[in-house]
């Protein structure tokens, strides 16, 4: 008998053996070992600069101490920029670099360097050797940097980034509906495991695919596909040991399997079992169990791996959507991975804070728009119990390309477990429909056990499972009107909106205009929502078994005024725009109670000349009260558009404004209200004073600008101007400290507009503190100035007509009871505040 044989006999007698101790043993706890594995982020000091022409910053002696210092994530581009330089501006090469250490104790170890995202291709240097290029801006990629490490002493790694259009990249082009910011977005990160290891190159995934079938609440099968490598000189005999256990570590599931693996090589392990009575993951209980992939060499651990599951079933039909055995109607979001400040270069809080809003929202499913998303995304929507489309960032006229297999196979590896996911992806509204239909195929031989689908919006591409569709009925020129969502016989919707600004308002409720990227009132975009919120979720809820609105959150894009994107139930800013609060008066059993319009501080009369009071809430009746008159109960179901079309959740008081100042509060009589201020001044320019107002004789000097005392706190977010026409679309960002607690303010029209400059006039009742913001300028102006104030010190952003954040600054001075005050006459965009 040769050594081969003796050892391979040796070691199935130990296996016979773990395997009956296992066996035992298969409700013992879990006991995570200690192993060299450990993931370290590379969060510091990167030294960055963005040149095309720049060559040879892969060395190690690279002289980049004139370079800019940033930390990662980090993204070149910022919103404003891109779009308004029509995304060609800046693209670009830029160069990163940052400086580790490598513990001589080390020595030995594999050394990988992880990207979780570059936009869009990438080429990594560790002490000046080449590891390789990545081509695609959303998936991970790892190189192997062992042989180029340091032990014991400083280790450079240097990347090359480009932003610039790549033909075999997803999204082969840089498309004009959304954007793919340049840079190290995602973070970056060291690997450091054992040389025999779950392989960590394997699509850069983490090389455990746990695939489940016949799944119900007596048992499930279980298929576990293990990628080992032997990173070593020789070959190896590897111990594969897989323990399925439940939230509490308790082994439910143990499986082992023994592999001869050849120097340098790696080998794929499947083993299968079944779990018995396994807890189901959905939305009403996302419980999760622990997959613990082990490897054995020699008699020792060598690496660990742990990955989280979700046993569930669900069945696609060109009818339904059945979720463990039960009709699930898919009522959800598309979302988008980027903020008005940070661009895609988020932070895990920004992505947390997204998740809680979309839980608080209600949705039990959000479509995961037009690329692979942070890995964070897919845990936060495991945990929290909503399902998701994870789509490929297919979205151009290209033909397919071996590199576009190589990304979606990635997009499917590194994200195989996830049992939040249900559908894959291959496209949205891409003209290279061939490039879809294969691209399809490649997804379908990664992951057999999920349906692959498309967003469409005329493409009916081959080897998809279901096609979705894209529409939006009333708001683009030839989509007919709002009301055609209820005939026009589309049943599985991956997108539906309308524009929504915050400062585009309208005094009529029913009022239907709207000019698309221009003016894009709510109005418009509540009346839009409410029919497909009504027929969603009350009227024909088996109409439509899944949808997903557009979008849940304003993103940049070449729509609105060139900048964004408008249709998002929250703002950029992640402000909450009313028809938020429709969606979830359907979505969530709790009380809703919810006075549409807050932000909307000051109003005209509607066409009858007269103001009303609209409220969105889930009660059965509601009752408005404005200042401390009862205005009257409505019964859930009052409300209608002007074609008698009845929608629940809306209450509607018609007359219900006085002029001035109106304290509105709707109760539901069960101890359940909201409260709000808003301001009427009808028809005309003047509204009636205010005897406790710390100012009193208001005036302005231009009859087309008049001026408002607003005796209401500033808020975060909310409009400066009170033309809400399209014209003044500036905002608060966050409002200053300085300012907490003032009386109020003087609300005009956008006074940076040549034509409505005025000089704002008033007199002090009482001695106090005036304040002026005002965007900042080349020099201080000047009437600000000889009015004796001066500056505090405080500042910050707000947002100018063009949504641009802006820096402003705040001057005061202490003002005595019975002085006047004349401020302004100068195009400039400043608020006067009275504390």
């Amino acid at each position: 008998m040769n050594q081969t044989n003796r050892r391979g006999l040796g070691w199935a007698f130990l296996a016979v053996l773990a395997f009956c101790l296992l066996a035992g043993a298969a409700r013992a706890a879990y006991v995570q070992p200690v192993v060299d594995r450990a993931k370290l982020p590379l969060n510091g000091a990167w030294k960055f600069i963005k040149s095309s022409t720049l060559t040879g910053a892969g060395a190690t002696a690279y002289d980049d101490s004139g370079w800019q210092t940033v930390t990662v994530p980090h993204t070149w581009n910022v919103v404003a920029s891109y779009w308004n330089n029509n995304r060609i501006a800046d693209a670009s090469n830029s160069w990163y670099r940052t400086h580790f250490s490598i513990p001589s104790g080390d020595a030995g170890k594999q050394i990988y360097v992880n990207f979780e995202g570059a936009f869009q291709v990438a080429d990594v240097y560790v002490n000046g050797q080449y590891l390789g290029q990545h081509r695609g801006g959303y998936t991970r990629f790892t190189f192997d940097a062992t042989k180029a490490i340091v032990y014991g002493g400083d280790n450079v790694l240097a990347v090359m980034v480009s932003n610039m259009d790549c033909a075999d990249c997803l999204p082969d082009q840089n498309v004009g509906g959304w954007k793919g910011y340049g840079g190290l977005y995602r973070k970056v990160s060291l690997i450091k495991t054992h040389r025999y290891q779950v392989s960590t190159t394997n699509y850069a995934s983490s090389g455990v695919y746990v695939t489940q079938s016949n799944v119900s609440a007596s048992s499930a099968d279980v298929s576990i596909r293990t990628v080992v490598k032997n990173n070593d000189s020789v070959g190896k005999t590897f111990l594969v040991k897989n323990f399925v256990a439940d939230a509490a570590e308790n082994v439910v599931l143990s499986l082992q399997q023994w592999v001869w693996v050849n120097p340098g090589q790696s080998v794929s392990v499947t083993q299968t079992g079944t779990v018995p009575a396994p807890r189901l993951w959905g939305p009403a209980d996302p419980y999760l169990y622990n997959v613990h992939a082990n490897v054995w060499v020699d008699g020792v651990i060598a690496d660990s791996v742990n990955e989280r599951i979700g046993f569930r079933s669900y069945q696609l039909t060109t009818e339904d959507f059945v979720f463990n055995g039960a009709s699930m109607k898919l009522r959800g979001v598309s979302k988008h991975q980027e903020t008005e400040t940070r661009a895609t270069a988020v932070t895990d809080a920004d992505l947390v804070t997204d998740w809680d809003n979309l839980q608080d929202l209600g949705v039990n499913f959000v479509r995961l728009v037009h690329y692979p998303h942070a890995e964070l995304e897919y845990k936060l929507a495991d945990e929290r119990g909503l399902l998701v489309w994870a789509e490929n960032g297919h979205t151009g006229s290209g033909v397919p390309t071996a590199n576009g297999d190589t990304i979606n196979k990635e997009m499917v590896y590194q994200n195989f477990n996830h049992p939040s996911i249900v559908f894959w992806s291959a496209g949205n509204e891409a003209d290279g429909i061939d490039a879809t239909s294969r691209y399809a195929t490649v997804i379908k031989a990664a992951d057999a056990s999920r349906p692959v689908v498309y967003a469409s919006n005329w493409q009916r591409p081959a080897n998809i499972d279901l096609t979705f569709d894209n529409t939006y009925p009333g708001w683009y020129d030839g989509q007919g009107t709002i009301y055609d969502w209820i005939t026009d016989g589309r049943r599985w919707i991956s997108e539906s909106g309308a524009g929504m600004v915050i400062t585009n308002q309208n005094p009529d409720y029913f009022n239907f205009a709207h000019t698309v990227d221009r003016y894009e009132p709510e109005q418009f975009g509540q009346l839009a929502n409410e029919v497909k919120f009504q027929d969603l979720f009350v009227s024909r809820p088996s109409h439509v078994p899944a949808f997903s609105n557009w979008v849940f959150r304003d993103m940049g894009c070449n729509k609105y005024k060139g900048l964004i994107n408008s249709k998002g139930l929250v703002t950029f800013s992640n402000y909450k725009k009313d028809i938020y609060y429709h969606f979830k008066s359907f979505a969530k059993s709790s009380r809703v109670i919810h006075v549409v319009g807050p932000h909307y501080f000051l109003r005209s009369a509607n066409p009858s000349g007269q103001g009303d009071v609209k409220a969105y809430s889930n009660a059965a009746t509601l009752t408005l009260t404005v200042n401390g008159v009862n205005k009257g109960a409505l019964g859930n179901g009052s409300y209608k558009h002007p074609n008698g079309l009845v929608v629940n959740n809306a209450f509607l008081w018609r007359n219900a404004l006085s002029l001035g100042r109106n304290d509105i509060v709707v109760s539901d009589g069960n101890g359940a209200s909201e409260s709000t201020t808003i301001y009427y001044k009808g028809n005309g320019s003047t509204m009636p004073a205010e005897g406790s107002a710390k100012i009193t004789s208001l005036a302005s000097s231009n009859s087309a600008n008049p001026a408002f005392y607003i005796r209401t706190p500033l808020k975060n977010q909310y409009p400066i101007y009170h033309d809400f026409d399209g014209t003044a679309d500036n905002t608060f960002d966050v409002v200053p400290s300085v300012l907490a607690g003032a009386d109020g303010w003087i609300a005009t029209r956008r006074q940076s507009e040549p034509t409505k400059a005025t000089s704002v006039s008033f007199t002090m009742a009482t001695t106090g503190d005036v304040y002026v913001m005002f965007s900042r300028q080349a020099g201080v102006p000047s009437w600000l100035t000889a009015a004796g104030f001066v500056d505090t010190g405080a500042s910050g952003k707000w947002r100018d007509d063009q949504l641009l954040l802006t820096d402003y600054q705040v001057y005061r001075k202490t003002v005595g009871g019975g002085t006047r005050v004349t401020l302004g006459g100068t195009a400039v965009d400043f608020l006067i505040v009275v504390k």
